[in-house]
């Protein structure tokens, strides 16, 4: 089932790498998950606050644009940690949304952070 959402983060990704890569305020890719948890709970609470939300992107590398996929695995993970992250690092907390689908026929994790009703969104003192 096509999620409403989904077709606004396709166009956002098509934008962001045609004609040159660049990433946008609304849209971010990244080829797996960072380990630092303080890096993540700041592009969450932007996303929150920034009018519309925002989309990161999961399977395309960092520095060349190339899109090279997530596994399902790793995309429940990726899930997972964000999720925790949201409930438990953020004030309020914050609500996203997620979607395998496959741009050039490579599947691609896009998660889609709610803007925030209660804002500003931050991160809870003493979390990370």
């Amino acid at each position: 089932m096509l999620k409403i959402w989904i077709e606004k983060a396709i166009n956002y990704l098509d934008h962001s790498l045609n004609p040159l890569p660049q990433e946008l305020n609304e849209l971010e890719w990244k080829e797996s998950l960072s380990p630092d948890n303080k890096k993540l709970s700041k592009h969450l609470s932007a996303f929150a606050n920034h009018p519309g939300g925002g989309f990161l992107v999961f399977g395309i590398e960092d520095y060349s644009a190339r899109i090279i996929g997530v596994t399902k695995a790793d995309a429940v993970h990726i899930i997972d940690k964000l999720s925790n992250i949201c409930r438990d690092s953020l004030n309020p907390v914050v609500s996203i949304d997620h979607a395998i689908e496959n741009y050039s026929s490579i599947p691609l994790l896009f998660i889609y952070v709610r803007e925030s009703g209660v804002k500003p969104v931050h991160i809870k003192a003493g979390t990370i």
